[in-house]
């Protein structure tokens, strides 16, 4: 994938989102308008990016969090043609949203939070990850991630990636430590 087809690929998502604006204001039954969560949420139907955000993230999305999930995705989408440039497929496989998994196919859960581990891109070379990698914006803080990821490799011997739709795994070895890049989405 070239830049141009991931840059049309932000805009098609972008266009979604405008469409979904229909349903923005209407309030949530279980979070009333007034309420702490202010009543305004996006549904979770309509396609785009919402359809894409996994299980975990799909509920509701307050207004204010759709220009920081538009931005998240055009900095997401620059990573991801810079990657297919460095890691031409074949023989490469980029996968996304990868959960760390052990060897039954268990999602890995932190001992001290008990939340799961996802990265936002896990390179791979046949059943292994080569390099992994989280996107962020250049202020927010992945220390609490980084710091999950750390305790749930220190406490696996061997971890692997459950790529999305749950049909493989790949081994992620502890040379293809998580790299944090950060971007900004004007960038």
């Amino acid at each position: 994938m070239n830049i141009l087809d991931a840059i049309g690929m932000v805009r098609a998502n972008l266009r979604h989102w405008k469409a979904a604006e229909s349903v923005e204001n209407q309030a949530h039954p279980r979070y009333p308008a007034g309420s702490s969560h202010g009543g305004e949420f996006m549904s979770k139907g309509g396609g785009g990016i919402a359809s894409e955000i996994s299980k975990a993230e799909r509920g509701r999305f307050r207004v204010g969090d759709r220009a920081n999930a538009e931005k998240g995705a055009v900095r997401e989408e620059k990573i991801r043609a810079k990657l297919a440039e460095k890691y031409p497929e074949p023989p490469h496989e980029i996968h996304s949203q990868v959960y760390l998994i052990d060897e039954r196919g268990k999602r890995l859960l932190d001992p001290k939070t008990g939340k799961a581990r996802r990265v936002d891109f896990v390179v791979a070379l046949g059943k292994k990850a080569i390099k992994s990698v989280e996107v962020t914006s250049k202020t927010a803080d992945k220390s609490s991630q980084m710091a999950r990821e750390r305790r749930l490799r220190q406490e696996n011997t061997k971890v692997y990636g459950l790529i999305r739709g749950g049909k493989a795994k790949i081994w992620m070895p502890a040379s293809a430590k998580t790299q944090v890049i950060r971007v900004r989405a004007s960038d």
